[in-house]
């Protein structure tokens, strides 16, 4: 990961208007506090300082609201509620914007992971892009890659045992 925060500077570095390396690197920030490498406090404001710079420079990406949705879930890191309501609307914004950023299905599931009928149809739709990254989207928007299948397996998983998804 940190590989990935040294390339995302190196673009950053070359275009300082290019909006998605500093999405990237708030990705990877909230990555290393889900995954305990750094405090979540730190993260998530180095993170939304990222994703503020990208929004100013460019408000149309799908994957700057999927990853503003990803603090709001985070929120239980910092021994908060998470706030699946705000998260929902970041990732429903993330859906429009790229009807095939499958992590924002991937996320919606998550914070809809209460109400269970809702979160299926967004695996579903997770499963579809998988299957075929253009059944979702027209000709002209190009597919993002869909996320690793354990992923997909880890939230099918969640729903059947009617557990929660971690933050």
């Amino acid at each position: 990961m940190v590989m990935a925060v040294d390339y995302f500077q190196r673009a950053i570095d070359q275009d300082t208007r290019y909006a998605l390396p500093y999405v990237g690197m708030a990705d990877v920030f909230n990555m290393l506090a889900e995954f305990g490498f750094i405090a979540p406090q730190d993260a998530y404001l180095k993170s939304r300082s990222l994703l503020q710079k990208a929004q100013e420079i460019d408000d149309s990406l799908s994957e700057l609201y999927a990853s503003l949705a990803l603090i709001w879930l985070g929120m239980v890191y910092l021994d908060k509620p998470a706030v699946p309501e705000k998260a929902i609307e970041y990732l429903q914004k993330a859906i429009d914007l790229g009807v095939t950023n499958a992590y924002g299905y991937l996320g919606m599931a998550q914070a809809l992971a209460g109400r269970k009928e809702e979160a299926w149809k967004c695996l579903k739709k997770l499963e579809r892009i998988k299957k075929e990254p253009s059944a979702l989207c027209p000709p002209s928007d190009p597919p993002l890659l869909a996320p690793p299948r354990y992923l997909l397996l880890k939230a099918r998983a969640g729903l059947q045992l009617g557990e929660c998804f971690p933050g």
